[in-house]
């Protein structure tokens, strides 16, 4: 068995394709190196979904349950050339889920994985706005509104599942 070492700095004068893929492999070893050194500069921002590529689309895609990929292919597919928006009852139906908690447990199930992927720590896919949603008094919880994710990431997802720009 062979064994090398490779320090921050060389680390660092890989391209971002070449960290991305070789701390892919060594991923669980080197989670706090791949969040250093994220491909993408992004500052989070309300309105912005993290610019995920097509690769890391295709990535994330591979790496999720069924149900997850079934709620990011809603999006794709209600892409209006701006976001890929669905409602609640929409993204619930799709998974045949009864309540909004199983698809609040997804919604954080594929920003764990895009972070894991991405190396960001603080990236995200799905969006939402307060003025969107409807909230019940009685029942202490919203029942109905709106998510989106913005472009470039919900264009990634739709080349990465196949669908036409």
């Amino acid at each position: 068995m062979t064994s090398f070492t490779i320090d921050e700095s060389q680390l660092e004068r890989l391209s971002p394709d070449a960290r991305r893929e070789l701390l892919s492999i060594l991923e669980e070893d080197f989670s706090k190196v791949l969040s250093d050194f994220a491909a993408v500069d992004w500052t989070p921002n309300r309105d912005e979904s993290y610019p995920l590529t097509v690769d890391e689309a295709r990535a994330l895609i591979r790496h999720i349950p069924q149900s997850e990929t079934e709620t990011l292919r809603v999006f794709a597919r209600n892409y209006d050339g701006e976001v890929g928006k669905a409602d609640l009852k929409e993204l619930l139906s799709a998974n045949a889920h009864t309540d909004h908690r199983q698809l609040g447990d997804d919604i954080s199930a594929i920003t764990h994985s895009l972070r894991r992927i991405t190396g960001n720590r603080d990236a995200w896919l799905i969006n939402w706005r307060h003025e969107d949603w409807i909230w019940n008094e009685h029942d202490n919880t919203y029942e109905a509104g709106v998510y989106f994710i913005s472009d470039p990431a919900v264009a990634a997802l739709r080349k990465a599942f196949g669908m036409p720009s």
